[in-house]
């Protein structure tokens, strides 16, 4: 069977969105039957029956999974609105917000009444009021508070906060005032994450002896994906299209990969042991990033890159994509509802498969920097395709001007993440002010292009949202322009004709229930 990862994938996004919507295992897998069927009808030269039901093993098990994360029965559920002491160790770098500070912990334990009892979930804390503690990860405090549901959404269409928590395996919120906060001491995380928060947190005050707040404020947002607090900066770059660059993504790792790939290939170190450096030094950057999926589906891809060099194998981008998304929803299935699961995979997607054809088409360009523009314009075009459908779904805006940005605002958040990754590197020397003034101007650059393209007329607008069968059809048409849909096969007609009847019923089927 030819890429049986992407196969795999394909039915296992079936399985959870059928279980998310009808909630009924049985029936799940009554209507995932026929259609492995059907898939065997169609491609029965080039599939065996071990293989249909061996995808039809795992799609059944990822409904069972699905079912029970959406259903799960956690341990702070019978403590819902209720006060008591919860036990808690920080797992997340503290968020400040304009009435609250919010971090992730692991509830260990709960006192409700004077009985304790031993717990184990993950929880959101809200901690209202300013606070003496200087709450870092790894630290255990006993906070008295008050447990809640996270709610779902108002009205059918509407953004399921519920969902999302669920994504990260979060089931409860823990609302607490800052004076019932009290320190337990402290310990290690998994894997000692908390010791890689602790070098970034200084190599984030080493950086601060040398730049202006407000740039390395900028530069912590595209380098990690912290929180940006110039707001002007951020709207001016969603407006543009160009808000990605704070969602450290594949586009990141991949400058940093090059960058090791640049230094490494000029030392004598064998492949082998290449490929622990880049493992580890992008393990060190993901945990930075607090393990964000488009950073987790860029290093899994990087490592397959990696590993077929070893092993002299010939690297299949689409099935580095579809491994990627197989060990991401092995993770957590709901990941998949996610809008930054949705945006990553469909823009890497869209490079694989319509990128190519286009540079195809275009032929040789001389010079070679026209060349460079003209391949940037193409990638963004592309991309912007293949992610239309997701961003007007979630967002219900497209940026209009985004393809004549990005091409200056990719190639500059190059140079940036380039520049500030060496600066992790060399800002604990003293003598490195000339260089993060650099990195200064660097960062001025980039909010004036910013400022600059969001001035134009029209640079986004507002659309509404797509239903599930619109997107299918868009994509069916999409891959039809490229030139990936056979319309003169009677079999890719009817396939096409059948999934564009499915999803009209799947949405049918979320309108009425």
């Amino acid at each position: 069977m030819k890429r049986p990862f992407f196969v795999l994938l394909i039915f296992i996004i079936i399985s959870a969105a059928l279980i998310k919507t009808l909630n009924s295992i049985t029936l799940c897998i009554i209507i995932i039957t026929p259609m492995l069927c059907i898939y065997y009808f169609i491609a029965k030269k080039k599939i065996r029956v071990i293989n249909i039901a061996l995808i039809f093993l795992i799609s059944v098990c990822f409904i069972l999974y699905t079912y029970s994360t959406i259903n799960y029965n956690y341990d702070l559920k019978k403590y819902d609105n209720k006060k008591a002491d919860i036990y808690l160790q920080i797992t997340s770098q503290p968020v400040e917000k304009e009435k609250y500070t919010q971090v992730y912990a692991n509830a260990y334990g709960i006192d409700y009444d004077g009985k304790f009892e031993q717990v184990n979930q993950k929880v959101i804390v809200y901690i209202y009021g300013e606070y003496n503690y200087d709450i870092k990860p790894g630290q255990k405090y006993i906070m008295k508070g008050k447990i809640a549901t996270p709610y779902g959404p108002k009205a059918k269409g509407e953004f399921d906060y519920n969902l999302y928590l669920k994504s990260k395996r979060v089931y409860s919120l823990i609302q607490v005032s800052s004076y019932n906060i009290q320190y337990a001491g402290s310990g290690n995380l998994f894997l000692f994450t908390n010791k890689i928060y602790d070098v970034k947190d200084s190599i984030a005050a080493h950086m601060q002896s040398f730049m202006p707040a407000s740039e390395l404020d900028t530069v912590k947002g595209i380098l990690w994906g912290d929180k940006l607090e110039d707001q002007s900066l951020y709207d001016n770059l969603t407006t543009i299209g160009a808000n990605h660059i704070l969602s450290v993504s594949g586009l990141h790792v991949g400058y940093i990969y090059l960058l090791l790939m640049f230094l490494l290939k000029r030392t004598k170190i064998n492949i082998k042991v290449q490929t622990i450096i880049i493992l580890s030094v992008l393990f060190i950057y993901a945990a930075m990033c607090a393990f964000s999926i488009t950073i987790i589906r860029a290093c899994l891809m990087f490592g397959v890159i990696q590993c077929c060099k070893i092993y002299k194998k010939l690297y299949d981008p689409l099935s580095a994509l579809s491994f990627a998304a197989i060990i991401i929803l092995a993770i957590n299935p709901l990941i998949l509802f996610t809008a930054s699961f949705q945006l990553s995979f469909g823009a890497v997607g869209g490079i694989i498969f319509f990128a190519r054809v286009l540079n195809n088409k275009m032929g040789e360009i001389k010079p070679k920097i026209l060349r460079n523009i003209v391949q940037i314009i193409a990638l963004t075009i592309c991309v912007q395709l293949a992610t239309l459908p997701i961003i007007i779904y979630h967002f219900s805006k497209v940026s209009l001007i985004s393809v004549f940005a990005n091409v200056i605002i990719i190639p500059l958040c190059g140079i940036i993440v380039i520049s500030s990754f060496i600066g992790m590197i060399i800002c604990f020397l003293p003598i490195m002010g000339f260089y993060f003034q650099l990195l200064t101007y660097q960062i001025k650059a980039l909010a004036y292009f910013a400022d600059l393209f969001s001035k134009v007329n029209y640079a986004n607008i507002s659309m509404d949202k797509m239903f599930i069968s619109e997107i299918v059809v868009f994509y069916i048409l999409l891959f039809l322009l490229f030139g990936y849909i056979d319309i003169k096969n009677k079999k890719t007609i009817y396939l096409a004709s059948a999934t564009v009847f499915a999803c009209a019923m799947y949405s049918f089927i979320t309108v009425i229930i």
